[in-house]
């Protein structure tokens, strides 16, 4: 590709160069939005594999299979597209990747955020948690290279401008009153997953939300499906604008099932600096933490931050993963969080918790406050 460019870059000129790099620029677009195409179209035969069975993908899973350079090539150069530092280049290319899988994929019942939400979120292994998907065996096992490979491409694009906000259905789940402002949701009777779809939560990701999908049996693969589960929703939640009739749904459907967002905050809080934020005036993490937060006054953006580490596999993708989820909740459901935290029965845990939270995040959450409430207030001056 580089030497055809060359080729007709027109000599050493000025011009010559441009249109070179015009190009080059042109080319490099199209080969990342074929590359994306193609994880979107994984993502769909993962959604027929889990709908009907692994019979029905057999022949698809044992090709794709035999590919595997061919996978991580193309993995690599997703990847390289789709980074925080080229978010240009990568949203160029995911939306025409999704623009041109769209009608193949409505003409199957499918559309772009569900196809990638079912290769994102999809389990591996013996070990791994509940997952939309059944038990692996036979096919399953062998489309597990691509899928492997290409997950975190699908994560980065759902996270992504083109794709966040359609995360969930909530904008249009539950009925409103009269008024058409206010949300009216079937009263929660315990069923945690049915619940989470009437308020809009797609199903690939419902079961996925539960604490028993990252309980201590499920394995790294339990916990890397949760982590990502919640990284997605709470991202979309937070994209979404304070007015939104979507974001209040599920903060209605968070709150009256405020146990799955407990679960959240018992899994991530282990994972944070406790004992730094003790020694914190000493220039533990937790200072620096906090540090940064004040510096960066509210400039913070989740699905940013969270592209930018990646898949929460590994020890310390994890952790970072879940420091900025607790970050995450103490803005998206700070209510939520204030139950849980009045609930702690171990007094040290309580302390150490409060302790980091006035230290780490106290900063970034007064500068959010005080954003909000510029907002609102300009909002009000242009209503005078």
């Amino acid at each position: 590709m580089q030497d055809e460019v060359a080729a007709t870059s027109g000599g050493n000129t000025a011009s010559g160069a441009a249109a070179a790099a015009r190009e080059y620029g042109n080319t490099v677009s199209a080969c990342c939005s074929a590359v994306l195409q193609l994880a979107v179209q994984l993502g769909g035969v993962e959604c027929y594999g889990q709908a009907f069975g692994d019979g029905c993908t057999a022949a698809a899973a044992a090709w794709l299979d035999e590919q595997r350079p061919f996978w991580s090539a193309a993995a690599a150069c997703a990847a390289a597209a789709l980074v925080p530092s080229r978010q240009h280049l990568g949203a160029q290319a995911a939306a025409a990747a999704v623009e041109a899988q769209a009608p193949a994929l409505r003409a199957v019942g499918l559309d772009a955020v569900g196809a990638l939400m079912a290769l994102a979120l999809v389990t591996h292994g013996s070990g791994a948690a509940s997952s939309p998907a059944p038990p692996s065996h036979g096919s399953r096992e062998a489309s597990a290279v691509s899928c492997r490979l290409l997950q975190p491409v699908a994560y980065r694009l759902l996270l992504g401008d083109v794709l966040l906000g359609q995360i969930t259905l909530a904008e249009v789940a539950g009925g409103s009153t009269a008024g058409g402002s206010d949300v009216e949701l079937p009263e929660y009777e315990g069923d945690d997953v049915a619940y989470l779809l009437a308020g809009g939560i797609r199903p690939e990701m419902a079961p996925l939300l539960l604490p028993s999908a990252a309980e201590a049996g499920a394995g790294p693969e339990g916990q890397r499906a949760y982590l990502t589960a919640w990284s997605l929703l709470l991202s979309h939640m937070l994209d979404l604008g304070s007015g939104a009739r979507a974001l209040a749904v599920l903060r209605t459907v968070l709150r009256e099932a405020g146990h799955l967002v407990h679960g959240l905050l018992g899994q991530v809080v282990p994972q944070l600096d406790l004992k730094g934020s003790v020694g914190a005036a000493g220039g533990g993490a937790a200072s620096k933490a906090g540090s940064a937060a004040a510096a960066g006054d509210d400039g913070w953006r989740l699905a940013d931050t969270l592209r930018g580490i990646g898949l929460p596999q590994g020890r310390a993708a994890v952790r970072s993963t879940c420091r900025t989820l607790y970050r995450a909740v103490l803005r998206a459901l700070p209510a939520t969080a204030r139950v849980w935290f009045g609930d702690l029965r171990d007094r040290g845990l309580a302390a150490a918790v409060e302790s980091y939270t006035a230290v780490a995040e106290g900063p970034a959450l007064l500068a959010a406050e005080m954003a909000s409430v510029q907002v609102r207030g300009g909002v009000m001056r242009c209503d005078a």
